[in-house]
């Protein structure tokens, strides 16, 4: 509970202390291990400190400094303490340097083969200001396949959200509170978080699952927007593309952030082969050879996908199919004019270039709705033309700059 709480704003320290008292609400225990650090965050979270402009100064006890990285015990907390937290607000972050970003999202279910509506397996990510950190923008799209596909698709879209939150968290305890800052941070060890953050998902998903995602998994295209800085993390087929404006050396204006993980790619095919898989088209009944080529475990019929990295999906993992992300890079400018990102129910059936020409007449009008919806309207279209009755599902996220 509150003892006492001191505040003179903007640029002095914001001074309170609390006690620790046992069945308290800011309760801190070492008996599980706990860590000064994480229970200095949800502390700063839940009493509204962790918001744009504070940065924590220091955390004491009984006059001394605490050291962050110490477990409670070590730092000599007891139940019934009093621990002070100075925080400052920092002026010094100047929000008029944000991007101004519009976005808009739109799904749609697909049909199968029988002419019957199918669950939406596939999903959007938007999450905004992540961590109370202007600039710090998430958006993606998941695209689930197997039976339960849609279930890890939303597994894994929370689990993220809740990770990158937790970063910033982290960030704010070290002083960081702009966007710039978070992304050195990232960059400096080689977006390492993210990659672990991928990779621990499918840990996570059989601590707390409840769904079987032995042969369901999802793609992930995770744009990670820190104002000018975008990191796409990318395992799958579902792909982001930036459209710019026309450079004159190099005549084009796509800037593909992603590349769809196939076992095409040669070093993808390698990895399946060298883990036991196998690849080839789908061979019907009557011995015939069908579509694009497939990721089987030698001598069977499954898991029988067409991408070679995914969520979930331990079936597909037995025989070289990995969660690892593909990271890239790209820097906003002043010819950077929007950003698409797409599941296969649009990549299936449209270019990247329809994409641009189609975007970049709505775009100029400054309509991201109706180019969206364009685009879905088209995407049907043609799934219509080539497929009868059939189609994928659908995801789309648009950004305009």
């Amino acid at each position: 509970m509150f003892q006492e709480r001191q505040l003179f704003f903007p640029n002095e320290y914001i001074t309170f202390n609390i006690t620790t008292t046992a069945g308290g609400k800011y309760q801190f225990k070492d008996n599980i291990n706990n860590i000064l650090k994480s229970s200095t965050i949800k502390f700063m979270q839940e009493s509204g400190l962790l918001s744009f402009g504070y940065e924590l100064k220091a955390v004491c006890f009984e006059g001394n400094k605490l050291d962050l990285k110490k477990t409670l015990f070590a730092n000599g907390i007891k139940q019934d303490s009093y621990v002070l937290f100075i925080i400052k607000f920092n002026p010094g972050h100047n929000i008029n340097n944000i991007i101004k970003i519009s976005f808009h999202q739109v799904t749609l279910s697909g049909i199968d083969l029988n002419g019957k509506t199918k669950t939406n397996q596939d999903l959007t990510l938007i999450k905004l200001g992540v961590g109370g950190i202007l600039g710090f923008n998430l958006f993606g799209v998941l695209d689930g396949h197997g039976q339960y596909g849609h279930f890890v698709a939303q597994f894994c879209r929370d689990y993220f959200i809740q990770k990158m939150e937790e970063y910033a968290y982290l960030c704010k305890i070290q002083n960081i509170f702009t966007p710039e800052g978070v992304y050195n941070t990232l960059k400096n060890k080689n977006f390492l978080y993210i990659i672990d953050i991928f990779k621990s998902a499918d840990i996570e998903m059989t601590k707390q699952s409840t769904f079987d995602y032995y042969s369901s998994g999802t793609t992930c295209n995770l744009v990670i927007q820190l104002n000018k800085n975008l990191i796409c993390a990318n395992v799958g087929n579902s792909r982001g593309i930036i459209i710019y404006e026309k450079n004159n050396i190099t005549n084009t204006d796509i800037c593909p952030i992603s590349r769809d993980h196939t076992p095409d790619i040669p070093e993808e095919y390698q990895r399946i082969i060298s883990n036991g898989g196998t690849v080839g088209q789908y061979i019907d009944k009557n011995g015939k050879k069908l579509g694009l080529n497939r990721i089987y475990k030698t001598g069977q019929t499954t898991p029988g996908i067409r991408i070679s990295r995914a969520l979930g999906d331990l079936n597909a993992k037995s025989c070289g199919v990995i969660n690892i992300p593909e990271i890239t890079e790209y820097n906003l400018n002043n010819n950077s004019k929007y950003m698409v990102i797409c599941s296969d129910g649009i990549w299936g059936i449209i270019s990247n270039e329809y994409v641009r020409d189609l975007g970049n007449i709505y775009y100029k009008k400054g309509q991201i709705i109706p180019f969206c919806n364009n685009l879905v309207e088209m995407a049907l279209l043609n799934w219509k033309n080539k497929y009868s009755d059939y189609r994928d599902d659908i995801a789309i996220v648009c950004v305009y700059f």
